[in-house]
């Protein structure tokens, strides 16, 4: 059975009709030893056991076929003419509109994809961070002035002052590690690391013997970081440091650590 519903609309010189039509067919099952065995064709195909005007009677073989409902259909037909002769159909869809269909699976998909995405790239992207910053140690840092170290070259100790990143956290204006600096001129002056490179203990300034002692395995350095007694147990000389005078009195070191236990001097990552 068709139902069917129609619209017309004039624009300039055409006339369009666009038609709505409603399929009715009878959903049947057939019947054998008192058994439902099986549902109606696909649709358009008239059932076994169905005469082509929908009424239910006996198939072909004689198997008795019962209505059990009715399935539905919608198609539109959109037609244009001109005022002398029928343009060709521009939009014919039946029985569905695949279009349509189509657009309602993805949005869906797309919609679920993207709220999906966004969390698991903004986890990432924190979780990945440590690996993207870079560490301000290594930068230069101000440790005192010209005026705080004696003319005589008797080091000086002083904290050092920075930024530290540790994986996820970040601490501002912190300690960081100490320097000795002292001067080697009128306007230059030299700084070493107080870090011993053996062991990784702190290096102490003994005024009486004018060296640097390293109280955990007797390790003994000269004022310029080099080692100066033979039994010494440490493989290399304590670490310098680059340093310059800005403004004329500013003492500034580049701070950086490094691995200790090794003959070659690796910094610390």
């Amino acid at each position: 059975m068709l139902l069917a519903s129609g619209s017309r609309q004039q624009t300039g010189g055409a006339i369009k009709f666009t038609v709505l039509t409603l399929r009715i067919e009878p959903l049947t099952v057939q019947r054998k030893s008192g058994m439902a065995c099986g549902l109606t064709p696909p649709f358009g195909v008239p059932p076994s056991g169905v005469s082509a005007d929908g009424r239910a009677g006996p198939s072909k073989g004689g198997t008795p076929s019962v209505a059990v409902g009715f399935r539905f259909a919608f198609c539109r037909r959109t037609t244009i003419f001109s005022r002398h002769k029928r343009m060709p159909d521009l939009v014919q869809m039946c029985p569905c509109d695949d279009r349509r269909g189509f657009l309602k699976k993805f949005l869906p998909a797309a919609i679920g994809a993207v709220l999906t995405l966004t969390p698991v790239a903004t986890g990432l992207r924190v979780f990945l961070d440590p690996l993207r910053r870079k560490s301000a140690a290594g930068g230069a840092v101000l440790v005192g002035t010209l005026e705080a170290l004696p003319a005589d070259g008797v080091p000086r100790k002083f904290t050092v002052i920075a930024d530290h990143v540790d994986a996820w956290n970040k601490f501002s204006h912190v300690p960081v590690g100490a320097v000795y600096v002292r001067r080697t001129g009128d306007k230059t002056v030299e700084a070493l690391n107080v870090v011993c490179p053996h062991a990784g203990g702190f290096v102490d300034y003994t005024p009486s013997q004018n060296c640097f002692i390293c109280p955990l395995h007797n390790s003994k350095f000269g004022l310029d970081g080099k080692i100066s007694d033979p039994r010494s147990p440490s493989a290399r000389a304590m670490d310098s440091l680059e340093v310059e005078i800005r403004n004329g009195h500013e003492v500034w070191v580049k701070f950086q650590n490094f691995e200790a236990g090794k003959a070659e001097k690796i910094p610390v990552s």
